[in-house]
This record gives C-alpha cells, sequence and structure tokens, in this order.
C-alpha cells in the first residue's frame, strides 16, 4: 500500500519529502543536507519540511512546534535562534539561498543566516503574517490583510511589490530572482527585471485573464514555472530565452498525472509533484533528482531522451510494469498502474509518436512499434 505524501519541497539540486510524518531525502548530498538527522528520523512526526532555494540545507518543523535545520550552516542558516527553540509555536518554515525562516503561531517572522538575503523583518508586518517564502536572495511574506511585504536582496527589483495587487492575495511563492503571488481570482503574477509581470506565465492563468482556470499552488524560478490548477492539473512553462532542447525536458509533462497533481516544486531543472494517490514523481535533466526514493515513487521520468532501454519484456495489457530510472537496477519493484491508467486520460496523444505521452488509445491498442511494453514511458508508437 503506498503512503500519503503530504509535503514537498526541490531546493537547488536536492529534494524532500514528507510522508506520514516521515521524512526523505534524495538529489546532491553536499554539505550533508540529505543526512537527515537522527532526531527527525527516530520520532516521525514532522508536519512541514523545506529544502534551500539556491542553498544547501535543509528545515524540517515538528508536531510540538520545534525544528531542525541540516546542511551548510556557514552563513548560521542552520543556527535556530534560542526565542525560537524556546517558544515551540513555530507554524511554518522556509529555507532560502543562504537564510532561513521561520513563522509563529503570534503571527510574528524570525529570520537568520546571511543579513542581505533578509534576515531583518520589517517591524510594521510583525504579528500580522500568514504565510512566508524565501528566496535565492530575498525574503517574502503575506500578511493578514492579504497584502505582500519583500525584503532583503532587491536584485532585478525582487522588492518591487506591484501595487495593485494589494490587499488580493492569497498565496506566495519566492524563488531565485523572481517573487511571485496567486491573487483571490485564481490568477498568478510575478514580478522581477525580466519577466514584466508574468510575461512568460501562460495567458490563460496569468493576472488580467478572464478564462475560469484557476490555480492553487504555484513554484517559480527565473526561467521556469509550475503551478497546479484547481482541478489537479499541471502546468509547466518556460521563458522564451530558455534553450528549446531544455524547455522540453522541464515541460514534457507525463500525462498520466493529469488530474492527480497535489502539490509542485521547482529546482533549477527539474519539476517534483505529489499525486493525489500518495506517490512522487520528479522529471528534467538532473539523474540524481529523478532518483526518487522507492518507497514513495511513482513512475521517474518525462523525456525519453533520458531514459534506458528496458531489456525485459511484458505483455501489452500487462497494468504491473517495472518501470526503470537510469540508476535503478532491473530489481526495482514493480508499480501498479492499473489505476491511473484505467481512470486518466492523455491530452497530448494526438500524433502517435508525440513527446510526453505516458498511456493513450494508440497505446492502449498494442501498437508498440517492435518495443517491449513502455521501453520509452512517454513514446505511443
Amino acid at each position: 500500500m503506498w503512503k500519503t505524501s503530504t509535503s514537498i519541497s526541490m531546493g537547488l539540486d536536492h529534494a524532500l519529502a514528507l510522508v506520514d510524518g516521515e521524512v526523505f531525502a534524495w538529489g546532491n548530498n553536499v554539505f550533508g543536507k540529505c543526512n537527515i538527522p537522527a532526531s527527525i528520523k527516530e520520532s516521525r512526526d514532522v508536519i512541514m519540511i523545506s529544502a534551500a532555494k539556491n542553498g544547501h540545507h535543509s528545515m524540517a518543523l515538528k508536531n510540538d512546534g520545534t525544528l531542525e535545520c541540516w546542511g551548510y550552516n556557514g552563513s548560521r542558516q542552520c543556527n535556530v535562534p534560542a526565542s525560537i527553540k524556546e517558544s515551540r509555536n513555530v507554524v511554518a518554515i522556509s529555507a532560502g539561498g543562504g537564510h532561513s525562516m521561520a513563522l509563529t503561531e503570534t503571527g510574528r517572522v524570525e529570520c537568520w543566516g546571511e543579513n542581505h538575503k533578509g534576515i531583518v523583518v520589517p517591524d510594521e508586518i510583525q504579528g500580522k503574517v500568514i504565510a512566508i517564502s524565501a528566496g535565492g536572495f530575498h525574503s517574502m511574506a503575506l500578511t493578514k490583510d492579504y497584502e505582500v511585504r519583500c525584503w532583503g536582496g532587491n536584485y532585478e527589483n525582487l522588492r518591487d511589490v506591484p501595487e495593485h495587487i494589494q490587499g488580493k492575495v492569497i498565496a506566495i511563492s519566492a524563488g531565485l530572482y523572481v517573487s511571485c503571488a496567486i491573487l483571490n481570482d485564481g490568477k498568478i503574477i510575478c514580478w522581477n527585471a525580466a519577466s514584466e509581470e508574468s510575461s512568460d506565465i501562460p495567458d490563460d492563468i496569468k493576472v488580467g485573464s478572464s478564462s475560469p482556470t484557476r490555480v492553487s499552488s504555484i513554484s517559480m524560478e527565473r526561467y521556469i514555472g509550475a503551478a497546479v490548477l484547481t482541478d489537479s492539473h499541471l502546468r509547466c512553462w518556460t521563458s522564451s530565452s530558455v534553450d528549446s532542447r531544455f524547455a522540453s525536458s522541464f515541460t514534457d509533462i507525463p500525462c498520466w498525472i493529469q488530474g492527480l497533481v497535489a502539490t509542485v516544486s521547482i529546482g533549477l531543472n527539474n519539476v517534483l509533484v505529489s499525486l493525489t494517490t500518495g506517490k512522487v514523481v520528479c522529471w528534467g535533466p538532473d539523474t540524481n533528482l529523478r532518483n526518487v526514493p522507492s518507497e514513495i515513487l511513482g513512475i521517474v521520468d518525462s523525456s525519453p531522451s533520458l531514459l534506458p532501454r528496458m531489456t525485459s519484456t511484458a505483455a501489452a495489457g500487462d497494468k504491473s510494469v517495472v518501470a526503470l530510472s537510469p540508476q535503478m537496477t532491473s530489481t526495482a519493484a514493480a508499480v501498479d498502474l492499473s489505476s491511473e491508467q484505467s481512470s486518466n486520460k492523455c491530452f497530448n496523444c494526438s500524433e502517435p509518436t508525440q513527446y510526453g505521452s505516458f498511456y493513450c488509445e494508440k497505446c492502449k491498442s498494442g501498437k508498440f512499434g517492435g518495443y517491449s511494453f513502455l521501453q520509452y514511458f512517454h513514446h505511443c508508437y
């Protein structure tokens, strides 16, 4: 039986997942950021996690209101302040490039680490904050009046919140060189010097659109973005300046997950998704990040060019398929895909060889072009 994933977080080049109070970590383990402390492993009562944006540390919040940080501590981003340790009233955490943030149940924000990245919290918002987000070089907070405040480094105008959104914001997300918000109409706006207020976001989900499509959560970096819609579908996009070969490795969404997406988190290269089924999926060019722990693994990868050839064969219609990543062997456990296959249609299978296709009518008919079943997961022959 699959466990229920409750939280995911993608950092610069490592990832965290929280499953039934248990924390999983994988990716680049430089500075020990994937070495989960024994106190976290043994307690299994973690309620929130955060992997550093553009940084090398990890954070976990326990059910008793205490938190722990591990990984790189060169800027003291893992030195949790005594006031936080003693209060035991933390309700949210966020790890930034070289700093860390915590929100208490009284609406106060504490930040520590590199000063120029936003550890001096504006006095006027203390006691009023309901959400926080740490970026690579700055910090964001959402107040109970649905207004946004940004502080820290102002690279590419990260702190310049558009005035017309104040009082309308319901969620925030700070990335590397970008600030984003979801408004009360379910639309997205992002700002920095390059984006010119959301120019790269798909038209139907950007601020000002009259489309009924609504966004429930967002994750952004400088040139790439992802959003979960209220119908549990996922959108991914890149800046027009991104090379098309890289862009396709990011935007080729495994279409079997559409309608099943719960949350999304992106790093510099990869997309990490938790599903309503409790599974975790990751794709993109970074092979270390695609190597999701087997206990919580869904199906990895979305680009056929990144997948190995499978040596075994399986009959068409076999609902239990061994899913191999470049770092997994043929001894990997079989994954039961029957529920996803029977209940979800692919929306990008108009051509028999179109990338991004996991399971569609052409595949269902058994047209596999001589290859073993799902030899390339997202080809439909």
